[in-house]
């Protein structure tokens, strides 16, 4: 159940659309360009120390240019966060520019290789990785599934264990969150087939989408303040 005390980033109809946009771009990348995931940045790690190991250099390349994204994705998001202090504010002026490298990603055409987009992708979602880090039970990840996978486990004991309305209503709600990111990929799969490289601008919309709702957020406090 929601509570009208847990700010609009950590409420589960917003962090649904943000996980649903995680599985998203995990889609659009691997239908679209070349096979991969977005946000597989764990077996990114692990098919570095692989390649390097075998001695071939250019696949451990590779690897190692898309973390390297990721990581400078998470930077900016903390650069934004410091230049734009604020509640809400900053988290909307990032995904504003989220919204905007979605938006060039679709006009970059096929012959491009595909290592320029899935790095690009890759540093988008560091940058959201960073943006919205829990929800009101807790930690929540909105690019990666692992640790919100255990979490539901944790909630499904605490339902059965318990069997309190409180503890199954946290298991629903999470369970749902939690698979929005399945629900996102799932959706991109037809986008992506009849769209192809463009498709990265229905990322756009839901980051939109997002950003409105931040803003009417931001409107509805500041005329509870005023009145």
């Amino acid at each position: 159940m929601q509570n009208s005390s847990t700010p609009l980033v950590e409420r589960v109809p917003f962090l649904a659309g943000v996980t649903f946009l995680g599985g998203y771009l995990d889609a659009y990348t691997y239908l679209t360009r070349g096979g991969v995931f977005a946000n597989n940045h764990t077996a990114n790690m692990a098919k570095l120390g692989i390649t390097a190991a075998q001695g071939d250099f250019a696949g451990a390349m590779a690897c190692l240019v898309p973390i390297l994204g990721c990581v400078l994705g998470a930077f900016a998001s903390e650069l934004v966060r410091v230049c734009f202090p604020g509640h809400h504010d900053w988290r909307k002026r990032a995904l504003i520019l989220e919204l905007l490298a979605l938006l060039l990603v679709g006009f970059i055409p096929a012959a491009v290789p595909d290592a320029v987009v899935n790095t690009t992708l890759s540093f988008v979602t560091g940058f959201q990785l960073c943006l919205f880090r829990s929800c009101r039970w807790g930690a929540h990840n909105t690019t990666i599934c692992t640790g919100n996978l255990r979490a539901v486990g944790q909630f499904l004991f605490g339902a059965i264990h318990q069997r309190t309305r409180d503890t199954v209503s946290r298991l629903v709600f999470y369970a749902c969150l939690v698979f929005s990111f399945v629900v996102g990929s799932a959706v991109g799969v037809p986008i992506c087939g009849l769209l192809g490289g463009p498709a990265s601008w229905i990322g756009c919309i839901v980051s939109a989408l997002l950003v409105a709702a931040i803003y009417m957020d931001e409107r509805g406090t500041r005329e509870k303040e005023a009145a």
